[in-house]
């Protein structure tokens, strides 16, 4: 009986993983680690608790939520490498384009969010205070009050404690500079006209106040920032592609030299941005550069720490793939490019523009994947941004085999087991590696698995002895 070519998949990859599983239990029992409170760790520490105290199911909790943030950079690479792969291009330079689309946002959070415009508000300020605070960084990690907290979704300010008054001027003349700790502000945002109330009515209550010499100015909608972060961390991906893929097409160096030249040199780039002109301001540090502001990152859920905007980007980059590779002339071309790139150019396909094409995909999801981690995770920009996601990404897309249908569940069980295996650090003193090692016998097992499948096709497909059809010429004519 012939097996269907999907069912036929399934039955492969599910063996597979019945046989990874089970190498890892024969080594965990090997080391005397209980292989059920493994695998049991494992599993909450990539979910949580599905249910709560009260009996509720609750499926995002913070535990799934880290998974899934962890999970859709690795999906972007993946779908990204589709492109490459059905190709027959090996894309090892996707950890550069990560790095070079993270590079990217930070730049426009870093420099273009902090482009100054006009502002309506003034600080006002204890009168002994007026000469130690002269520029906006003088009140990082200042109590700070303000007379309306949605002044300050257009204001560039600093890391600072905001407390709110409410509009009671009163009130805020009374605490401004005060010697009460817990509720003391040294400094207020207001309105011209609300920090002329202040101050009257600081003067009557014996406070000296006065408007800071400090400008407070505005900067570009939040919303604009983010779309230009996201569109320049694409940008900077495809660009950074594209230079591998013109070192194919017209210097005749392999892509995978070319990419992993390419990756050392994002990296460099990256680690030089963060110690020199992106350096914090109180001294050089190759850690990080400043956190960004706030106005500029990926907004999260309110309940758990998850970003819903690059995870509908994310599936939505998911299904055009599919449709793209699947229901287009341009992906049949690619897949005859991938098959044989010699046969595709002779029968009319533009192969050096499909191969540019396919590398500035695969580029741009993996600079928005970049940018993901710096807008979405860190908040920052730090070196090893990437931090092996996209070699990771071409182990999934190598399992998958090129097929689309199959990267979404081969990511994030492998984003699953490595959330999860930082809890088998804590709990059961084992090393997280246990999650490389898991992988590792994963991509035995579907080797093991696809040899033996192909073994097997071939023995269907051979001639029997005496089989042959009515009619037949044989060697004896």
């Amino acid at each position: 009986m012939n097996v269907p070519r999907r069912a036929s998949d399934v039955i492969t990859i599910a063996g597979a993983v019945v046989l990874a599983l089970g190498l890892t239990t024969l080594m965990l029992a090997a080391v005397e680690a209980p292989p059920g409170d493994v695998f049991g760790n494992l599993l909450s520490g990539a979910f949580g608790t599905l249910v709560g105290e009260d009996g509720a199911i609750s499926l995002l909790n913070p535990r799934t939520a880290d998974t899934i943030t962890f999970w859709v950079p690795l999906f972007l690479c993946s779908i990204g490498l589709l492109f490459t792969f059905t190709g027959g291009l090996w894309n090892i330079g996707v950890e550069g384009q990560m790095t070079m689309g993270a590079v990217a946002a930070s730049f426009i959070a870093l420099q273009v969010a902090t482009i100054a415009l006009p502002s309506d508000y003034v600080l006002v300020v204890p009168a002994e205070m007026e000469r130690p605070v002269n520029q906006i960084d003088d009140l990082r990690r200042r109590p700070v009050g303000v007379m309306h907290p949605e002044s300050l979704d257009g204001l560039i300010l600093p890391q600072i404690q905001m407390l709110s008054f409410g509009g009671e001027t009163d009130t805020a003349a009374a605490w401004l500079g005060s010697d009460d700790e817990e509720n003391r502000v040294d400094a207020l945002v207001a309105t011209p006209g609300e920090a002329e109330q202040v101050i009257a009515a600081g003067a009557a209550a014996g406070r000296a106040l006065v408007v800071s010499d400090v400008a407070l100015q505005g900067h570009l909608p939040g919303w604009l920032l983010l779309a230009l972060a996201l569109a320049a961390s694409m940008a900077g991906g495809a660009l950074w592609a594209l230079v591998c893929g013109v070192l194919k097409t017209r210097g005749s160096v392999h892509e995978i030299f070319g990419g992993v030249a390419l990756n050392n040199l994002a990296s460099i780039f990256a680690i030089y941005l963060i110690s020199g002109p992106w350096q914090p301001p109180e001294g050089g540090s190759a850690q990080s550069t400043p956190l960004f502001p706030g106005y500029v990152l990926l907004p999260n859920l309110e309940a758990v720490s998850l970003d819903p905007l690059t995870l509908a980007l994310a599936l939505a980059a998911f299904v055009l793939a599919y449709l793209a590779l699947r229901g287009t002339f341009w992906g049949l071309q690619l897949r005859a490019m991938g098959k044989n790139p010699r046969s595709a150019f002779l029968l009319g396909v533009p192969t050096e523009k499909r191969a540019l094409g396919a590398f500035a995909l695969c580029g741009a999801l993996a600079g928005l994947a970049g940018s993901t981690r710096v807008l979405g995770v860190y908040d920052s920009l730090r070196p090893n941004i990437a931090g092996g996601i996209g070699f990771l990404a071409l182990l999934v897309v190598l399992l998958a085999r090129t097929r689309a249908v199959w990267v979404p569940f081969i990511s994030f069980f492998f984003a699953a087991i490595l959330s999860g295996s930082t809890r088998l650090k804590i709990l059961m003193q084992l090393d997280a590696s246990l999650a490389g090692v898991l992988q590792g016998f994963l991509v035995l097992a579907v080797i093991i698995a696809l040899g033996v499948r192909g073994r097997l096709a071939g023995r269907r497909a051979a001639p029997v002895p005496g089989d042959e059809a009515p009619g037949a010429r044989t060697d004896n004519g």
